[in-house]
């Protein structure tokens, strides 16, 4: 796991509370997203990252949409075991209109990041950064990676804080009936 401290997302080991009585995957392992658990919807902070051209985007940019937001960074196992396979899924997703929004929050930015998505393969996300890691902050995050769904509204409507698995099967039609 990744932990922030100070300010600063650091490598270590911690135990995250449950997201519900259901979750067994409190321990860090990943999980299916037909497992992840809806809640009701609530506000999202003001959230804001760069694209590669260094091109400000927020979070809110994107209401009318349904957005699966990805937190993660070069430096934490599970983040880059996990996100070529979110970059698989995520065709899929947006051809029903999901918006993949994958955020580094590597320090280094596109200089860090950029080598590592060529290496990896990773063709089918746009690469957004947040060298600050002020999205982590805001959501009141501490460890990576961090999957956020949000409805159209705007509203988040599930989180993970921790992997998911997602080729598992059914993992499509489990992110289309949580993002409504």
């Amino acid at each position: 796991m990744v932990l922030i401290a100070g300010g600063s997302l650091i490598a270590g080991a911690i135990r995250r509370k449950p997201a519900s009585a259901e979750d067994d995957a409190a321990n860090g392992a990943p999980v299916a997203p037909d497992r992840l658990t809806a809640h009701p919807p609530k506000p999202v902070p003001a959230l804001s990252f760069t694209d590669a051209g260094g091109m400000a985007h927020a979070l809110a940019d994107y209401v009318g949409k349904p957005v699966i937001l990805h937190l993660w960074a070069t430096w934490c196992p599970p983040c880059v075991t996990e996100l070529p396979t979110l970059a698989r899924l995520a065709p899929q997703l947006e051809k029903d209109g999901v918006v993949v929004l994958a955020v580094s929050l590597d320090r280094g930015g596109a200089a860090k990041v950029a080598p590592f998505l060529t290496r990896t393969g990773v063709t089918t996300l746009p690469p957004y950064y947040d060298p600050t890691a002020a999205t982590a902050k805001a959501l009141d995050e501490e460890a990576l990676p961090v999957t956020v769904l949000i409805d159209r509204q705007g509203r988040e409507v599930a989180r993970r804080s921790g992997p998911v698995l997602w080729e598992a099967p059914g993992a499509e039609e489990a992110l289309r009936h949580l993002l409504g």
